[in-house]
């Protein structure tokens, strides 16, 4: 049934959520590169997505961060700060699992996966 041929509203919003759950899943990737950004799909090695097909969560690049801390000087409690660099970011090799979605132009790492978790 198209949409177009939708002669109720429930029967245009089934029609649509059954859209969007064909076009959406979870797949997996290898990372070929993080910087730049390549990534190469496990189950179709023909398709090679780059940065602006994939959007990469703030939990899972290199990035600082300033962390505040409470230090005793001279039985004085003294406020510190400390900027660290969390380097935890993907790397060449890592497997991911990606929300594809947008008729399958467009994926979202949603983790990494651990040896063993496969």
């Amino acid at each position: 049934m198209n949409r177009e041929d939708a002669t109720s509203i429930k029967e245009l919003i089934m029609k649509i959520a059954a859209d969007c759950i064909s076009v959406c899943g979870i797949v997996e990737g290898k990372i070929d590169t993080a910087d730049p950004l390549k990534v190469t799909l496990t189950n179709d090695a023909k398709i090679n997505l780059t940065a602006s097909e994939v959007i990469v969560p703030e939990y899972l690049k290199e990035r600082k961060k300033t962390i505040t801390y409470i230090e005793i000087v001279d039985d004085e409690e003294v406020e510190r700060e400390l900027e660290i660099t969390i380097k935890d970011g993907l790397k060449s090799g890592d497997k991911v699992y990606m929300l594809q979605y947008n008729a399958g132009k467009q994926y979202f790492i949603l983790s990494r996966i651990e040896e063993g978790d496969e």
